[in-house]
């Protein structure tokens, strides 16, 4: 990846102002990245480093895994606090190159620099006064450039000047006679053709590169799964078409009933599990909501029942339990163990989108979440029009608990959907008012498909709200893309 307009020099003196203590682990952080960094070369040469690798040099954690695990979260959120540090020192001009640590733990140009740059970009083209080789120059290095920008990740105003710039770019081109070899390379030296890859940027189909870096990413995490793990990864395909979703029921907490002109787009066989999750987890370090609240929501359903035993409450309920994760889904004392294919709950609306983008996928819409669930058949069920009580995984079971989300294999939907109804309800995208007056102006995600305690009038239309930092031991999530990764 081309990092313009940092250098070696550019390095070393933001490190050197940021005058940390040399027995700091902010000072060791940023030397085990710098040890990379032993020639310019290494700007071209280098993509990534592992995270591990720079715990152990951190840290000095050998090769002890349950060490280097324990840090990954502290690496990250150390990384963030020494990005901010060099973002203060940009401030006041003592880091001019604005040199930041990269999601790749590399070093490279801060996005708002990035912004700053192509708006100069912009700002030369636009005066008119540049010779041939000037433009030439000029284009070869907005090349580069936009090999380094992350379309899908930029705010309307870089958008807004890529599309301008973009527009003036194509003048030069149209209006430049060829310039020997210099110009060839933009089309052949490095595979980008500047007409076509920046038009595309402009269009309502996703941008080229963005795709190859979602591709990038679901490979990535495919290649990183068991063969177990691969299976409840698997993406399924909903056909594009007219589909009829919400209810005729007259309430305010229920969609309304209405046709949804569906896309083609590729949805998660099954919702994520406790295994994948894991898998991110141990990959980026993220942190939870729940675990940085402190505490998740743990509900009890009235009715259990095991081999020997059944017992009955007179009413359900829910408490907030301090340490209730992921992880422990119930508080301290319970684990995963026997859970690694059941479905993760305590996650918010906002880790499951933290999920999903790092495996190139997204949260899917309540419409497009119910357009797929139903199918083009309009069911109200999965499976039909006639409810199944050994279909899904809801109170009247007596699990009281999530089960294996392919545990009802056989009861999928059209498209070979699983667990739709039941086990765990899961977010989507939406959020709305809630159906109750509340003196602040607030809106609430919207949750679909019931979970392990409800009552047997669940539909696919059904419907919850929460806030958008809500975390329990009924939902999870799903994900899904346009493409098929």
């Amino acid at each position: 990846m081309a990092n313009i307009s940092i250098s070696i020099a550019g390095i070393e003196q933001a490190v050197e102002n940021l005058k940390y203590r040399p027995s700091s682990v902010k000072k060791k952080a940023v030397m085990a990245i710098k040890s990379f960094y032993i020639s310019e070369n290494a700007f071209k040469e280098i993509q990534s480093i592992d995270t591990d690798i720079l715990i152990k040099k951190i840290w000095d954690a050998g090769e002890d895994f349950s060490t280097i695990k324990s840090k990954r979260r502290n690496f990250f959120s150390l990384t963030s606090s020494i990005n901010a540090d060099l973002k203060k020192l940009s401030k006041k001009g003592l880091n001019p190159e604005n040199i930041s640590i990269s999601d790749a733990n590399v070093f490279d140009m801060a996005e708002e620099a990035k912004n700053d740059l192509l708006r100069s970009f912009t700002d030369t083209i636009k005066t008119g006064n540049i010779d041939l080789e000037q433009a030439t120059d000029i284009l070869k290095t907005i090349m580069d450039f936009f090999t380094d920008i992350k379309f899908d990740t930029a705010d309307d105003q870089s958008m807004d000047m890529i599309k301008e710039l973009k527009k003036l770019l194509n003048k030069i081109s149209h209006e430049s006679p060829s310039h020997g070899d210099d110009t060839s390379q933009l089309s052949s030296g490095n595979g980008i053709d500047p007409q076509k890859s920046l038009s595309d940027s402009d269009s309502t189909e996703p941008a080229p590169g963005k795709i190859g870096k979602e591709q990038e990413l679901a490979e990535k995490f495919d290649n990183a799964l068991g063969e177990k793990e691969k299976k409840v990864n698997a993406y399924v395909k909903v056909p594009k078409g007219n589909y009829t979703i919400g209810t005729e029921k007259n309430l305010k907490n229920t969609l309304e009933l209405q046709q949804f002109d569906m896309p083609e787009v590729y949805i998660g066989a099954y919702p994520v599990t406790n295994s994948l999750f894991e898998t991110f987890i141990d990959q980026t370090g993220y942190i939870t909501t729940a675990e940085k609240k402190g505490s998740g929501i743990v509900y009890h359903s009235r009715y259990k029942k095991s081999d020997t035993l059944s017992s009955w409450n007179k009413s359900s309920g829910s408490e907030e339990i301090k340490k209730a994760f992921w992880y422990q889904p119930s508080g301290p004392g319970s684990s995963l163990h026997g859970k690694r294919n059941h479905p993760v709950v305590q996650v918010s609306i906002e880790d499951a989108i933290a999920y999903a983008s790092w495996i190139g996928r997204r949260i899917p819409t309540e419409a497009e979440w119910e357009s797929a669930a139903r199918t083009d058949l309009g069911y109200k069920y999965p499976w039909g029009i006639e409810f199944r009580p050994n279909a899904l995984n809801i109170e009247t079971g007596g699990l009281s608990d999530t089960c294996p989300v392919d545990e009802y294999d056989d009861h999928s939907n059209e498209f070979k959907i699983i667990d739709l109804l039941g086990n765990v309800m899961e977010w989507t995208s939406d959020m709305e008012k809630p159906p109750f007056k509340t003196k602040q102006d607030v809106q609430y995600c919207v949750a679909k498909g019931g979970a392990w305690n409800a009552s047997p009038d669940i539909t696919i239309s059904s419907r919850a709200l929460f806030k958008n930092q809500f975390t329990s031991n009924t939902i999870g999530f799903r994900c899904i893309s346009e493409i098929c990764l």
